[in-house]
């Protein structure tokens, strides 16, 4: 075997490590709902190049870069990029973030209307971080972001993020040992992941975070309301899909009228809890990512792939 085909299976065998330690995460795990799981397999088929046209070799050709989106209209740098990852271990983290998160909100919205909202998201967060690119280039000296090339989901598990703290009001989340109210919880992240790895996209962060505001908000979650609609009566929902989505609108207005006052989320009202229960183990989003980190750190350690780390 020579250096050069040695060295290239190390490499191989170090680019799948986080994409086992995904898979065994998923299997040992609580269940994974559908919506979630299928986009968790799609990001994984891109990584793994069994999609030819989104393989690494076009990452640079398809990266989030701002000023090629406004100047040239490359438009499918808006949405390639965000199923595309930099490395196995940026893949491995972000999914598990988001598995955690689809484990609680899919079971509540349903897997029509999370999909749509997976997809306005993403949309959203891709516009919001050119539009700040652009905006910051022009008022803040010196500054760059235009320039950036960025891949990864990270915009939308933090729009997701939003999501699900406006949903569980009552939640604190653990930044380590800091204990954040869940209307905070997304800011101190952004700032935290800031301060830990500079090189982290903070305008396409900040967007994900602008994108789950507009939905909470209304504007997105409309338009994700109108389009569900359409596709539930289309499918056979009918008026139990109209049943459904008002009774989720009802709650949701609750939850959002009263973050921290103690009262039951709409998940709670209707069952979800045991839903969400059901899907993450009864573990926070932080102890799941906790767990995973741990046995990150046991397989690294462990012989079985047959090669080493330094």
């Amino acid at each position: 075997l020579s250096v050069t085909m040695y060295r290239q299976r190390q490499q191989d065998h170090r680019r799948t490590l986080g994409v086992l330690l995904l898979l065994n995460e998923i299997l040992r795990g609580a269940p994974v709902p559908p919506i979630t799981l299928a986009a968790v397999a799609a990001q994984v088929a891109v990584f793994l190049e069994m999609i030819p046209f989104l393989s690494s070799r076009y990452t640079q050709s398809l990266c989030l870069l701002p000023n090629r989106i406004m100047k040239r209209k490359e438009w499918i740098r808006l949405f390639a990029p965000l199923i595309m990852h930099a490395d196995d271990m940026h893949l491995y983290y972000n999914m598990v973030s988001f598995i955690w998160k689809g484990r609680r909100l899919e079971p509540l919205l349903g897997p029509i209307r999370y999909a749509l909202t997976l997809l306005s998201l993403a949309a959203a967060s891709a516009v919001i971080t050119v539009g700040v690119s652009s905006l910051l280039d022009d008022f803040v000296p010196g500054s760059n972001y235009s320039s950036q090339c960025a891949v990864g989901f990270s915009g939308v598990i933090f729009a997701l993020k939003v999501l699900s703290s406006t949903y569980t009001p009552e939640d604190v989340w653990l930044m380590g040992w800091l204990p954040v109210p869940s209307r905070y919880a997304c800011w101190a992240e952004l700032i935290l992941i800031q301060v830990l790895s500079p090189n982290a996209s903070f305008v396409g962060h900040l967007a994900g975070i602008l994108a789950g505001l507009l939905y909470t908000m209304g504007p997105l979650r409309w338009i994700v309301d109108g389009v569900a609609s359409i596709v539930e009566g289309f499918i056979g929902g009918g008026g139990r899909g109209r049943e459904d989505r008002d009774q989720r609108q009802r709650g949701y207005d609750s939850a959002s009228a009263a973050p921290f006052e103690g009262g039951r989320t709409w998940g709670e009202e209707r069952g979800g809890r045991e839903g969400y229960e059901r899907y993450t183990g009864g573990l926070s989003e932080e102890e799941q990512i906790r767990r995973a980190m741990d046995e990150s750190i046991r397989q690294r350690r462990q012989p079985n792939y047959g090669w080493n780390y330094e």
